[in-house]
């Protein structure tokens, strides 16, 4: 019991101190102008990289507000449930408090990443916290049809790609492209390629290395991949849609068995 104690001392003494329902502006004000530059780079942001840290701050706030829904429409509903759970919690008890180990970090960097989601403490007790300025935000886009719509699909993306990786350990935008083609009908408003890739960042299961989409089980993806160059003239075996979405299910026997 004492250990386990420590450990989890271990994990909220590595969070900085935040209020509950602290402000977007204190929040960001709590990064440094490095990482603050880096959430700009991975929002594609141009044109605010000369601003000092109090400048980049507020430009910050204003163009993640406004650009939202333009990341959502690439995320899956295991993400979106997350912000939803977040944002009751938030409007709740003023933060989201949770219990923190290495899977709490892991979601934790991929939102905090973005500026949209952030991890602190708070007399020693672990809290999620969304920004008030972006929940109304968040709860009114996730509530629009066509965004429902879209994250339904991209669903249908994840899995497929999901449960092909247990099969070929990376798959490369052309072997996902033909392994989502065989199984369903993509909608091309928006590039499987790129909700993969992104749900990549977020999980625990596979990771996105440049456009390839691997595997967490696989150890070394570049062998893969080279070693897949040498037999190109041979048949590999094609997995059918079932075996697919079992090896998607985590803990079914084929999922183990392909692993």
């Amino acid at each position: 019991m004492g250990d386990l104690f420590m450990k989890e001392n271990f994990w909220i003494d590595e969070l900085d101190n935040i209020e509950p329902d602290a402000s977007y502006n204190q929040l960001l004000s709590n990064l440094t102008k490095n990482e603050l530059n880096e959430m700009r780079k991975l929002w594609d942001f141009h044109g605010i990289s000369q601003l000092n840290k109090a400048e980049l701050i507020q430009e910050l706030i204003k163009r993640i507000a406004d650009n939202l829904e333009s990341w959502i429409q690439y995320l899956g509903s295991e993400q979106t449930e997350f912000l939803k759970e977040i944002i009751m919690q938030c409007e709740r008890y003023s933060g989201a408090y949770i219990e923190v180990n290495e899977f709490t970090f892991h979601i934790a960097e991929y939102f905090q990443a973005r500026g949209v989601v952030f991890l602190g403490q708070n007399q020693e007790t672990a809290f999620f916290l969304i920004p008030e300025k972006l929940r109304s935000k968040i709860k009114a886009i996730l509530n629009k049809k066509s965004i429902k719509k879209q994250i339904r699909l991209n669903d249908s993306y994840i899995k497929y790609a999901v449960g092909s990786a247990v099969y070929y350990g990376v798959l490369t935008p052309e072997l996902l492209y033909n392994s989502l083609e065989r199984f369903l009908t993509p909608e091309w408003r928006i590039d499987p390629l790129d909700v993969v890739v992104e749900y990549g960042e977020f999980s625990v299961l596979a990771y996105s290395a440049g456009p390839f989409f691997v595997l967490g089980a696989v150890e070394d993806a570049s062998d893969i991949l080279i070693e897949r160059e040498s037999r190109s003239d041979l048949d590999y075996y094609i997995p059918s849609k079932k075996e697919v979405e079992n090896a998607y299910q985590k803990g079914h026997p084929s999922w183990n068995l392909a692993q």
